[in-house]
């Protein structure tokens, strides 16, 4: 079994390796990254079976008190980060 939380290589070659029975994803969107990954290999190789189990949130732990300004963590392109410029 393999946990997939990213798309940094090591994550999809300890899948690349082969034998993995099954690849556990944390979205679709993680899950689709690793089917374009998986496209130039053999399906021998590909994991057998997946599955996505997205991670619980508890609303209250993450509830923040109104105010005037936003947070923006990450800030690269693809989270919005150019919007602070």
């Amino acid at each position: 079994v393999v946990v997939c939380h990213n798309t940094h290589l090591p994550t999809f070659r300890h899948m690349a390796a082969g034998q993995t029975a099954l690849a556990v994803y944390n979205s679709l969107w993680m899950q689709a990254e690793a089917e374009v990954f998986f496209a130039e290999y053999p399906t021998s190789v590909r994991p057998a079976r997946s599955l996505v189990v997205r991670p619980p949130v508890v609303a209250a732990e993450y509830k923040a008190k109104p105010g005037g300004a936003v947070t923006l963590i990450n800030c690269n392109p693809e989270k919005g980060g150019h919007v602070l410029r």
